[in-house]
């Protein structure tokens, strides 16, 4: 790619008060894991219709999927 998105994620991360480490290995791809800290605030109304339901895991982990088309942004949720 031309890099473009690298710096809207650091804009986006950064205004959210996180921060992001990227691994990068030529021939292999590149990794961002991106930290944000905990919202204690609710889930509003209209976003309660989008959890699919529980699934095992981690307890101490939380992951964020951010995508904008609906069909691959369920895919991955």
């Amino acid at each position: 790619g031309t890099g473009l998105g690298l710096s809207q994620v650091y804009g986006f991360v950064r205004q959210s008060g996180g921060s992001v480490k990227i691994y990068s290995e030529q021939g292999i791809g590149t990794t961002l894991k991106i930290y944000l800290p905990r919202s204690h605030g609710g889930v509003l109304d209209s976003q309660t219709e989008a959890v699919a339901g529980e699934h095992p895991g981690r307890a101490d982990e939380i992951i964020m999927v951010v995508e904008d088309e609906d069909r691959v942004r369920l895919m991955a949720a």
